[in-house]
């Protein structure tokens, strides 16, 4: 570790601070991280982070991962020499510091680049166990999905306004995520088809494609949601089917529903007298409603939701899907001998 005495910074070494006789500024201490420790066998968590991140830079999700490791695992770990970190180390930051603040789904999203870091260091022979490894954190109940009524959701449709009310008749009618929603172009519109091209998606400001290659897919228009998409390509008058009030595209999902206490989502809710829910709850209430039905087959769904596979509609929908199964005929003999033809 780094520390300041007298303005002048000492390093961690064996247990002792040692005076490097260099003033306390931002300077140094980069050369003591990147440079010096290094060289005297001191590794720090900071000199791997960096290793870490370069090897996640071409991921989708690197934004969230650098903001991890910058924001939360850097500030409390960023200057321990890698050696020091003991597995005792990482349970007390887990149990007394992170388990006080915030549920253990996320102490496991913020564990996962810490043990990446650790990982890398192994690799290069600075140690040989992961003191992050095995440490058993207690399973998260799993949140129950936020769903809808058919009553709730004619309300709040009869409620809303304007190019809002068009962008949750497609949320609710398509099941699309937010951020497939808001990059939307007028040309991924077929209505002579009846069909809605899904290819890209809105995160931070980027377009890209979206979250899984399986999430690039056709949506059927429902006749239902015609009037609203027909009314949206009206009021628009950017290539984007929503925009901002600068007429650019959303930078951020989160920007359509603005503050969850204050924002428009939940003003609308409000107004509607219908109870708080997230907003991505119209995707759940979507996938809910195609369940309910029976008219779709769980493969298809899985499908539309832009999931390779209904492993995940298994997983958040279980309950909702009906029981076919109870409906066969049960005067069959399941033990009697059948004649083969």
């Amino acid at each position: 570790m780094i520390k300041s005495i007298d303005g002048t910074l000492h390093i961690l070494v064996d247990g002792i601070y040692k005076n490097t006789k260099l003033k306390d500024n931002s300077y140094h201490r980069e050369i003591l991280k990147n440079d010096i420790l290094p060289k005297i066998g001191g590794f720090t968590v900071h000199y791997f982070a960096k290793i870490y991140l370069n090897q996640k830079n071409h991921l989708k999700t690197y934004d969230e991962i650098e903001n991890l490791v910058n924001r939360y695992i850097l500030p409390r770990w960023g200057e321990y020499r890698i050696t020091s970190i003991k597995k005792h180390h990482i349970k007390e930051w887990i149990f007394n510091e992170l388990a006080m603040v915030m549920s253990f789904k996320t102490v496991r999203k913020y564990l996962t680049p810490l043990n990446g870091i650790l990982e890398i260091a192994i690799e290069h022979e600075v140690i040989d166990k992961n003191p992050a490894e095995n440490i058993k954190i207690p399973k998260h109940d799993k949140e129950d999905i936020e769903i809808f009524s058919s009553d709730e959701v004619e309300l709040i449709l009869k409620t809303a306004k304007g190019w809002f009310k068009n962008y949750l008749a497609l949320s609710f009618y398509t099941g699309l995520r937010g951020g497939e929603v808001i990059a939307l172009l007028k040309n991924d519109i077929d209505l002579d088809s009846g069909i809605i091209n899904v290819s890209k998606s809105i995160t931070k400001g980027k377009v890209t494609t979206p979250k899984t290659a399986s999430s690039v897919r056709l949506m059927p228009i429902f006749t239902q949601l015609l009037p609203y998409i027909k009314n949206q390509l009206e009021l628009t008058d950017s290539n984007y089917l929503f925009t901002n009030i600068n007429n650019n595209h959303f930078n951020n999902s989160n920007h359509v529903r603005g503050d969850t206490k204050a924002g428009r989502w939940a003003r609308l809710l409000n107004k509607a007298n219908v109870e708080y829910k997230r907003i991505y709850a119209t995707r759940h209430t979507f996938a809910t409603q195609m369940l309910n039905s029976g008219k779709y087959k769980i493969m298809d769904i899985a499908k539309l939701l832009g999931h390779s596979s209904p492993q995940m509609i298994f997983r958040n929908y279980a309950k909702f899907i009906k029981s076919e199964h109870l409906q066969i005929d049960k005067d069959f003999d399941l033990y009697k001998k059948y004649k083969k033809d």
